[in-house]
């Protein structure tokens, strides 16, 4: 069989890079308004979970319809992280004004370890309205014990995201590599993530029922 044969590793494994590149291009696109970024990310993850579980959608098609579907949810989660956010980085500015003692590194090293916490969280949030129709509160319920449950695995996607945005501030010729390389492979990481996090938990409900 060639290599560029249809049904080939090597056309499918590029088949799905590309997919994942539109998949990357589409969430950046979408937001732009920023006010969209919630439905927007519940979109992508909506194609990329499905992507990860081997179903292998069309782009387009799927994440438009689930863009549509999630916008009022996806926006307020979005409005409720970014409230958060804010008052965590208003407690930043406060005590880097302040004399640096230990009680102060240790109030710093608790807001740190607060926005990455809350940065799972929220990433899980939007996988799980991509994934389950759940109402606001079960979905920050169980974003939450995802979080606690898979924060190390999580952990490596928040570091992938803080170092495309670092890339993206500080390396302007790199820019064009940046926003072609991180979102895809992010999506990629995070998909497999939740896939392999939302299979146990259905598992074990299904153990329970029977």
């Amino acid at each position: 069989m060639s290599i560029f044969d249809p049904e080939s590793k090597f056309v499918q494994l590029t088949n799905t890079m590309l997919d994942y590149l539109k998949l990357g291009l589409l969430f950046m696109a979408f937001s732009i308004p920023v006010v969209t970024m919630g439905a927007a990310a519940a979109a992508t993850m909506t194609v990329a979970l499905k992507m990860a579980r081997g179903e292998a959608p069309a782009v387009w098609g799927p994440f438009w319809k689930a863009f549509r579907e999630n916008f009022k949810l996806g926006t307020i989660l979005l409005l409720f992280f970014g409230l958060l956010f804010a008052l965590l980085g208003f407690d930043w500015y406060q005590v880097m004004q302040m004399e640096s003692t230990v009680v102060i590194r240790v109030v710093r090293a608790g807001i740190v370890l607060l926005v990455l916490v809350l940065t799972s969280t929220a990433l899980y949030s939007f996988a799980i309205i991509a994934r389950y129709e759940l109402r606001l509160k079960a979905v920050l319920r169980n974003a939450v014990i995802y979080t606690l449950l898979y924060f190390p695995k999580n952990l490596l996607t928040i570091l992938m995201i803080a170092a495309g945005i670092l890339a993206y501030t500080f390396l302007v010729p790199l820019i064009p590599l940046v926003v072609t390389v991180v979102p895809p492979v992010v999506i990629w990481y995070f998909a497999k993530v939740c896939t392999a996090a939302f299979h146990k938990s259905e598992s074990a409900a299904e153990n329970i029922a029977e």
